[in-house]
Order: structure tokens, then C-alpha cells, then sequence
């Protein structure tokens, strides 16, 4: 089964300010059922969080 959403870019990368992600949909679908999700790590290997 091929899936009907990709990402196609990332622009801004490292700056969530500017931060943005570039999806493309190649097919009709719901797109209620995907989830974009990022896990970014510290350099002493811990979940990172950035706050408003």
C-alpha cells in the first residue's frame, strides 16, 4: 500500500520561528489521518522542548 502524503521539503530547518514543513498529497484522502511529529535530541541525549 503506497501512502498519499509525503513530505516533500523542510524549509528553516533549526529555527522554529521560521521552521516550516512542505507536504504533498498525491492522492485524494483523509488527511485527518496523518501525523506529522518531531523528536529532536539534545547533545546529552535528551528529548529537547522548545517553549513559546
Amino acid at each position: 500500500m503506497a501512502m498519499d502524503v509525503h513530505i516533500s521539503n523542510i524549509s528553516g530547518h533549526g529555527d522554529a520561528e521560521k521552521e516550516y514543513v512542505y507536504i504533498k498529497v498525491d492522492n485524494d484522502c483523509d488527511i485527518g489521518h496523518y501525523l506529522l511529529g518531531d523528536t529532536t535530541y539534545t547533545a546529552e541525549g535528551s528529548v529537547s522542548v522548545v517553549a513559546p
